[in-house]
């Protein structure tokens, strides 16, 4: 299958006759080998010891990226089978957003857009984030090291509290420069024109309830599950802006973010 031009495969460690059904049942499009014997596993280096038995040959879960020559150009994984990467993430993160944003806004001083590598997640999966700030003429927005009582900019998701996201990590760019106020008598870093701030953000992973649940969980496993279906998560984007003459208030940008939670899958028997 082609995304974007990118090839898509996956490698599982179960045998054929369970990918083949895994496959029907869910109409996936892009071949998925079967690699009971662990050959391609251990050959990448990623299988995984703490699992039981340590030959079962089951990888940490994770993705490669790879170039038109085969050279690996990015990658992620995870130490936990519960935590993965959407399928997505690496190719927006290595080539840039794709499509519209999933929301934007504007004020005198900004104009946002907020772009996700995918807007669906299955519990305890990851989306790469790319927030675009573009500045307004002639202002500067104070970079992530101006020391208080300025306000450095800061991308935030769910300030007021966890809800369906457990973790949310951005990486800021450098400053352009560092300006002197002559008003101040200080010289502070700021951005200017354009600048984006990247990251990555997962939802809170709840178990599913399978055939393979004892029964006298039911009850608590039903508790903790995430109910799939649309959701609008708060978002935020904190800023001090200013020109040449004027140190403007603190300001914040409020954003409503698109995400639906998918249903975890049923496991597909042999």
């Amino acid at each position: 299958m082609r995304a974007r031009g990118v090839e898509i495969a996956a490698i599982s460690p179960e045998a054929p006759a369970a990918i083949a059904a895994f496959v029907a049942a869910h109409e996936i499009r892009y071949p998925v080998l079967a690699d009971t014997e662990a050959s391609v596993v251990r050959s990448y280096g990623i299988l995984n010891p703490n699992t039981r038995p340590h030959g079962a040959g089951v990888p940490f879960p994770g993705q490669f990226l790879l170039d038109a020559r085969g050279v690996v150009v990015a990658k992620s994984f995870s130490g936990d089978l519960r935590l993965r990467a959407s399928g997505t993430m690496l190719v927006d993160e290595r080539l840039g957003p794709y499509g519209p944003p999933a929301t934007t806004a504007s004020t005198e001083d900004l104009d946002v857009r907020l772009y996700l590598s995918t807007t669906a997640l299955a519990p305890g999966q990851e989306a790469g984030v790319c927030v675009d700030l573009a500045i307004a003429p002639g202002v500067h927005v104070y970079g992530r090291g101006v020391m208080a009582p300025y306000v450095g900019v800061e991308v935030c998701f769910e300030p007021d509290g966890p809800d369906v996201l457990c973790d949310q990590r951005f990486e800021y760019p450098r400053v352009a420069r560092s300006v002197e106020f002559a008003a101040l008598g200080e010289a502070l870093p700021v951005y200017e024109n354009r600048f984006q701030v990247t990251g990555r953000v997962r939802l809170r992973w709840s178990p599913p309830l399978t055939r393979f649940t004892p029964a006298a969980v039911h009850a608590t496993v039903r508790r903790l599950a995430m109910p799939p279906g649309p959701r609008l998560v708060p978002a935020e984007v904190r800023y001090q802006a200013c020109t040449a003459t004027d140190c403007r208030a603190p300001r914040t940008v409020k954003l409503d973010v698109p995400l639906t939670v998918l249903a975890t899958p049923p496991p597909i028997s042999e």
